[in-house]
């Protein structure tokens, strides 16, 4: 795999989950027991999920013609792209929630968001025979950075950026899309 891919398949993985750095954010100044778990928790599941969505999609191209595959991926990693993009208008970036304010089953919603975002994600680039291996190793080390980067000096950028981090991950997800 060349350098080329290397950097689609770290451009899918950031971009899909770049709307993680507002997770961690509102976990406040620093992480207890439980969010750590949780973190490592959607880490690992974002790798699964991406995996699982590459594989299948790698799997369903032996059945169909190579234009078509590659219209597919392209139109999965386009329309991911748009949705986050305009998200971003939708969402309230909120400062003052606190992640300990959340319960159980709030947390495997945003768990269940991220397996999804990332399962489309996987499906995409195994469209587009970008590294899916690759792409999912990539999304679970986002994550898990994303999560954590508010916690370790990052806090006044994110305050900053707010919802901007929606916008930019949607626009590098329609860029892939574009020009794969």
């Amino acid at each position: 795999m060349n350098v080329g891919l290397w950097m689609l398949s770290a451009a899918i993985g950031a971009s899909a989950n770049l709307d993680d750095i507002s997770i961690g954010y509102a976990s406040g100044h620093r992480a207890g027991w439980r969010s750590i778990s949780f973190y490592l928790c959607t880490a690992f599941c974002s790798v699964g999920t991406c995996l699982v969505g590459g594989l299948s999609a790698a799997h369903i191209e032996r059945s169909l013609s190579p234009l078509l595959c590659s219209y597919l991926g392209s139109g999965t990693l386009i329309s991911i792209g748009i949705w986050t993009f305009f998200q971003a208008f939708t969402q309230q970036f909120r400062a003052d929630a606190t992640f300990d304010q959340l319960g159980f089953h709030e947390m495997m919603v945003v768990l269940l968001a991220q397996s999804v975002a990332n399962l489309t994600a996987g499906f995409g680039a195994g469209f587009c025979h970008i590294g899916v291996w690759f792409t999912s190793a990539a999304a679970g080390l986002f994550t898990l950075w994303f999560l954590l980067a508010p916690l370790h000096g990052v806090r006044r950028q994110v305050s900053r950026m707010g919802h901007r981090f929606w916008m930019i991950a949607g626009v590098v997800l329609i860029l892939v899309g574009l020009f794969r």
